[in-house]
């Protein structure tokens, strides 16, 4: 026991004091600048189920997006409330509906909405989350690059008053460590209330991994990676329930795991370098904790 309790210490202290360290020994990344400056056209696509009391809020929201060529798809899992007639509502502003005949998880009808989609760019997004007017701007310049695949927000919390919370050291550290991974091989996982990923190098869509871990793993199996924006913010009310934070955390973490075992290849230092070092060191130590 004395063992066990001794690596587990250790492990702890990896994860979170000695792998960033070790992270700032590698190499830097410079990015390569624009290729292009054609604005490419963008599907915004609307992950939902039983989301009638924010989906209003939610499209009105999409559709103030300050970026000229985008569509709008919401993909409804099977929702039996009022979510699907809202959209419907919506048609005539050019809000398009996907739904999925039965429920099978998100990811299963963002499968639905890529198929459906025309984007050369694919943004994810949850129906609590507000997005910032010039964010689509942002994310299109960052793949403008094309050693960018994939670009993932910063989430901010927002009370009942209308303040920001969770500003907290944690909060920072995270965001620190994820701009350390960014500037070298790339981040293990976006954030999954706000991301974007070029549609070439999406390949097939697997619906049992969670696409804002698989987004970042695909970005590197092209050869490319993926980033953090701080100027793309995902801005979503602080939970008010802990329990259910806490049963979401734990899906999260199953779900992530599962990831990991289907595209364990990425691990391998020997095909992905510094990324495997990332996986293991951010992805698996952590989930370990």
């Amino acid at each position: 026991m004395h063992t066990l309790f001794w690596f587990a210490v250790l492990g702890c202290v990896y994860s979170y004091g000695l792998y960033p360290l070790l992270l700032r020994l590698l190499p830097v990344r410079r990015s390569a600048g624009p290729a292009n400056t054609a604005l490419p056209r963008v599907s915004l696509i609307i992950a939902c189920r039983n989301e009638e009391r924010r989906l209003r809020h939610k499209l009105e929201n999409a559709l103030q997006l300050d970026y000229t060529d985008l569509e709008i798809l919401v993909c409804s899992d099977a929702s039996d409330d009022g979510s699907d007639a809202i959209v419907a509502g919506y048609a005539a502003r050019g809000v398009r509906l996907v739904r999925s005949g039965e429920r099978r998880g998100k990811e299963f009808a963002q499968g639905l909405a890529i198929a459906a989609a025309t984007g050369d760019v694919l943004v994810f997004s949850d129906a609590g989350t507000d997005l910032p007017a010039g964010s689509i701007r942002c994310l299109v310049e960052d793949l403008s690059d094309p050693a960018i695949g994939a670009v993932s927000s910063e989430d901010v919390f927002i009370s009942a008053d209308g303040s920001v919370v969770g500003e907290g050291a944690y909060v920072k550290y995270e965001m620190w460590l994820r701009r350390l991974e960014s500037e070298r091989a790339g981040l293990v996982g976006l954030s999954g209330s706000f991301f974007a990923i070029r549609r070439s190098i999406l390949g097939n869509w697997d619906a049992g991994i969670p696409s804002d871990f698989a987004c970042a793993l695909y970005a590197v199996r092209a050869g490319a990676r993926a980033i953090s924006d701080p100027r793309m913010v995902g801005i979503y009310s602080d939970i008010k329930d802990p329990g259910k934070e806490y049963a979401r955390k734990i899906r999260t973490a199953v779900r992530g795991m599962t990831a990991m075992a289907r595209l364990a290849e990425l691990r391998n230092p020997f095909r992905y370098g510094g990324f495997a070092f990332q996986t293991w060191g951010h992805n698996l130590m952590r989930r370990l904790v």
